[in-house]
Parts: structure tokens; C-alpha cells; sequence
């Protein structure tokens, strides 16, 4: 995972807080599954497919989850 708008290793330009789009997307962002509002139903640790993809595959959810949010 890499932004190619400010260079974070942490999210992608898609979520990149120092975009419009991507502060409006991150803000959207909320889980049918859990209601954790960090990552949507395709990265939710809680299931199975989400939990592999993370692990195994994390630019597949790239756009779909949040790793530097403030918990």
C-alpha cells in the first residue's frame, strides 16, 4: 500500500486525508458486518474473506480499509 499523492505507506491515494476525495471516502467508510467505521465489509477482520485479504493480499482492499486512522 503506497499514496501516491503524499507518499504515505499507510493508505492509498484513494484514502489520502490530504485529498478531498480521499477525506470524504474516509469518512464514509463503515462496516455492514461489524459497524467499525475504519474499514467496509471487503476488509473486516471479522470474516474470513476480509481477514485473508488483508493478510495475504492487502493491495486487493486497499481502497477498503484504513490503517492510520486514530482508534
Amino acid at each position: 500500500m503506497w499514496c501516491s499523492y503524499c507518499g504515505s505507506n499507510k493508505h492509498n491515494y484513494a484514502l489520502c486525508p490530504k485529498t478531498w476525495g480521499g477525506s470524504s471516502a474516509r469518512a464514509n467508510l463503515w462496516c455492514s458486518y461489524c459497524g467499525k467505521r475504519d474499514h467496509d465489509i471487503n476488509a473486516c477482520p471479522k470474516t474470513w474473506d476480509g481477514s485473508a485479504a488483508r493478510a495475504w493480499d492487502e493491495d486487493s482492499v486497499s481502497d477498503h480499509f484504513v490503517k492510520d486512522r486514530q482508534r
